[in-house]
């Protein structure tokens, strides 16, 4: 019993310890006149940089949570142990009591999503089957697909507002402060504020408005361009290869058909992982003061980017070539390829990367450690876990530099990928699905299984790969509800404009002109958009008990 109360103690103490050094490395700062690093002269400050901060970013420190063995154990059996239905409706409260509020909130987004696309998957098999197999009329079921899709849309980003809203009150966060703390990474010059009172570090918002412009923009216009580019010389190589093959239906010729659209799909990936390197060093270089404005435009200028690199060829295909075909067969390579790609970049490397590395660097550890063991109690040394590593800086000596940039190395902070790839990710198929919705039925039920593989293997890597992601409070899911909300709004304008053209729709009013149908266009759009807007008002943002809760709450503080 004593044993594990001191066990106990040490634990409360390691958390404390850390959340004290996190504090210290978002509030304090080197002085102005300060360079470099002291002690490392090849490694420059920016000016007022935060102390730690700088030390992280150049690697040569590394701060982050351990792990609870545990609580973990208990966690992993009771979320990715439990069969699918723990997988649809996680334990968001033990999620967000182990991994804190960004983690629980992106978990619950995405199996919302997952559970949102299944009548979606449903509807899309049916309509599917029907044409296929029984040839039944296609035009009836498209009209009735399209309008199915696009009314779904406008409710699912309703109930997600509705929901992320009662999530962000169980959790403490729905609150909006008018002046938030600045994020570490912010510099300038210490001055006081005049709302506060406190000296802080003050940028003027002026500079980042002429980055933003002056250089963000042009570089950001550059890239577009650049993806242009290369979605024409897709089209070109593809017609090519087409023009090539001729007529030869062999089963390797039909291979090489589909090797241009593959190669530009692949490409695709490696151009989205580049930007967002680039749109990360971007907006730092514009210096926002919160958190909240730095990751709007970071997603602003991901989903500007990617919208073009990735949907700007099916918009080519479907609005200028108005080869339904193609379009067919683009969405599915797209979103067979980008699952793949994304599943072994996500989840199969880092399994199989992290085995022999973590084996390797704790090997090394494990050979220091065996000898002192065997001398103070005469046991033989053990192979431990990477998350069992406690104090291991008392362990490796100064020559070892190796050692200790593998250990610090060997799990990079999940964040940025549970913030940016993984939302990313999501959001890409959002597009494929719905944009293109009335075309490609089938989308959806092709991302249903993707999803329902990626839920399960976010639950392991998180339980089992991935280091402790550093907890933050977050409210809602920030700018990338409205990426996903404005590509719903874009979809009713894609599959309206998609059925307009379609010859099976057209045969309706034969001795309808262009300008007739643009009219029709616009006239149903409209009647879709009304119904969007009766929706937003008919299902309220935050619920009623809520509201109660909050204004009970706030009667209680006022009565203080």
């Amino acid at each position: 019993m004593g044993k594990n109360l001191v066990s106990k103690k040490v634990e409360d103490d390691e958390r404390h310890f850390f959340y004290k050094f996190f504090f210290f490395k978002e509030m304090v700062h080197f002085d102005k006149n300060q360079e470099f690093l002291p002690g490392h002269p090849n490694f420059k400050v920016m000016n007022q940089a935060p102390v730690l901060s700088s030390y992280s970013e150049a690697g040569l420190i590394d701060l982050f949570p351990l792990h609870d063995d545990e609580d973990l154990e208990k966690l992993h059996a009771l979320w990715y142990k439990s069969g699918v239905m723990a997988l649809l409706r996680p334990p968001i409260a033990e999620i967000r009591s182990y991994f804190g509020e960004n983690v629980a909130l992106y978990i619950s987004f995405t199996s919302f999503y997952t559970v949102f696309l299944m009548p979606m998957a449903l509807f899309g098999m049916i309509h599917f089957g029907l044409d296929f197999f029984f040839r039944v009329d296609f035009i009836y079921n498209n009209l009735l697909f399209a309008c199915f899709n696009l009314v779904s849309l406008t409710i699912f980003c309703e109930l997600w507002k509705r929901k992320s809203n009662v999530l962000s009150f169980q959790f403490g966060t729905m609150g909006k402060l008018r002046h938030k703390k600045a994020r570490p990474a912010f510099r300038g010059e210490y001055g006081l504020n005049p709302v506060t009172g406190q000296a802080e570090v003050q940028y003027p918002i002026k500079k980042t408005m002429q980055t933003l412009v002056l250089i963000s923009l042009p570089v950001t216009t550059v890239c577009l361009v650049i993806a242009f580019i290369m979605m024409l010389l897709s089209f070109e190589s593809e017609k090519w290869m087409a023009e090539w093959i001729g007529h030869d239906d062999s089963l390797l010729n039909q291979g090489l058909a589909y090797a241009p659209s593959i190669t530009y799909t692949v490409l695709l990936l490696m151009m989205n992982l580049k930007y967002m390197h680039l749109a990360h060093w971007l907006t730092e270089l514009e210096n926002h003061r919160t958190q909240e404005q730095f990751e709007k435009h970071v997603v602003a200028k991901m989903v500007l980017f990617e919208f073009v690199n990735t949907f700007l060829a099916l918009f080519y295909i479907a609005f200028y070539l108005q080869d339904m075909t193609m379009l067919k067969s683009q969405i599915g390579i797209q979103l067979v390829v980008i699952s793949l790609v994304n599943q072994l970049q996500g989840t199969a490397l880092p399994i199989l990367l992290k085995i022999p590395s973590s084996k390797k660097v704790m090997n090394k550890i494990a050979k220091k450690t065996t000898a002192a063991a065997a001398a103070k109690n005469g046991k033989k040394s053990v192979l431990i876990k990477h998350h069992q590593v406690k104090c291991i800086e008392n362990i490796i000596s100064d020559e070892d530099l190796n050692v200790r940039r593998g250990l610090s190395s060997l799990d990079k902070d999940p964040n940025d990928s549970l913030f940016y790839h993984d939302y990313l990710e999501f959001w890409l198929q959002f597009g494929h699905v719905f944009l293109f919705s009335s075309v490609y039925p089938l989308a959806a039920f092709l991302a249903l299984v993707h999803n329902l593989f990626e839920l399960k293997m976010d639950a392991y890597k998180l339980c089992r790969i991935m280091r402790k992601p550093t907890p933050r409070g977050i409210r809602d899911i920030g700018a990338w509800y409205t990426a996903f909300s404005l590509t719903s709004l874009i979809s009713i304008m894609t599959n309206l404009a998609l059925l307009s053209m379609d010859h099976d729709v057209q045969a309706f009013a034969p001795n309808a002109s262009s300008r007739d149908w643009i009219l029709m266009f616009v006239f149903i759009e409209h009647i879709f958009l009304l119904i969007r807007g009766i929706i937003d008002k008919v299902i309220p943002d935050v619920p009623s008990h809520i509201k109660r809760a909050m204004d009970i709450n706030e009667f209680k503080l006022k009565s203080k």
